[in-house]
């Protein structure tokens, strides 16, 4: 057998023992997709809160210090902050002001009107604002009584009064120059000539006057868009001619003063300090909120001794 012979026969052979082709096989597979619905429910759930009850503290007293004496307690001759302050909770005024809008609201007076040409104020005076006496002996707050025993209450007299005294000279009122050249009539007796011999018809012509009990009419000596925002002072407020004519100028003390805020004045030692307590026979609507019966109010030398009560836990306020 020849080498090529031999060459052919070992081909065949190694191609008969090579390795088989491998077979392919196509498998169909059905995949059978799922939507999923995600369905979200809200549920409303009403959880009761018990109401939380607020803590009744009860009456309390406010202690604060001053490092000055109050000059004084009467409403014409207030000027300062000491004295304003205390005369602001003692006495009610004409009117007020909201500490919100800064818009004039009732007080004593519940409504007003104006004439057109601007010249005449008349209010109406609520009539239920009893004039009250603090016991310094039995700590009592008692209404005052006239000389028939009928209980005193504010009038439109009263505010007559108190505004024709601070038109007077002699009562020495510090912003009567402010009131007297809008009120007709009591420029004239202010800046009278002669103060000591002022005529009483002069007096008589202050253009203010009471047609009864609870109406007040101011004229003025020409229109002032700005006159009801001078209401609230305490200049004009409402005075007791019968405590002032009976005491004079110690009318303001401790057993004879006369008030009718919302608080009334229980002590007064001059130099010391001086404490006032709440009106209990104030209006329910005029009480105003909050808890303080009693405000206490201690003189020192300085701030710093002063600061050094508040350290201690001795006072709340200065004033």
């Amino acid at each position: 057998m020849s080498v090529f012979a031999v060459l052919i026969i070992s081909s065949l052979v190694l191609a008969a023992c090579a390795a088989p082709e491998p077979e392919v096989v196509v498998e169909t597979v059905v995949v059978t997709e799922t939507e999923t619905e995600t369905i979200v429910e809200t549920v409303e759930v009403i959880v009761e809160v018990e109401a939380e009850v607020p803590v009744d503290y009860g009456p309390v007293t406010y202690h604060g210090y001053s490092t000055t004496d109050i000059p004084t307690l009467d409403p014409q001759l207030g000027e300062d902050v000491v004295s304003i302050n205390f005369i602001e909770n003692l006495f009610v005024h004409l009117t007020n002001y909201d500490l919100i809008t800064a818009e004039i609201i009732p007080e004593a007076a519940t409504s007003w009107d104006i004439s057109e040409d601007g010249l005449t104020y008349t209010f109406v005076i609520r009539t239920d604002i009893p004039w009250v006496k603090y016991n310094t002996f039995t700590g009592e707050t008692s209404q005052e009584v006239d000389e028939e025993g009928n209980p005193r209450f504010v009038t439109a007299h009263d505010f007559v009064f108190g505004i024709k005294r601070a038109c007077d000279p002699n009562t020495g009122s510090y912003y009567s120059s402010i009131i007297a050249p809008n009120i007709a009539g009591c420029e004239d007796v202010l800046y009278a000539d002669d103060p000591e011999n002022i005529p009483v018809e002069l007096v008589d012509a202050i253009a203010v006057s009471a047609p009864d009990d609870s109406t007040l009419v101011i004229e003025l000596a020409a229109p002032a868009a700005f006159f009801l925002s001078m209401t609230p002072m305490w200049t004009i407020a409402a005075s007791p001619a019968w405590a002032i004519e009976a005491h004079g100028a110690e009318w303001v003390e401790p057993g004879n003063i006369v008030t009718n805020g919302r608080y009334v004045l229980e002590d007064w030692v001059h130099g010391v300090g001086r404490s006032t307590l709440r009106n209990p026979l104030m209006p329910a609507d005029m009480q105003g909120g909050g808890n303080i019966e009693r405000f206490v109010t201690n003189v020192v030398p300085d701030t710093t001794t002063g600061y050094a009560l508040w350290l201690n836990g001795e006072v709340e306020f200065a004033g």
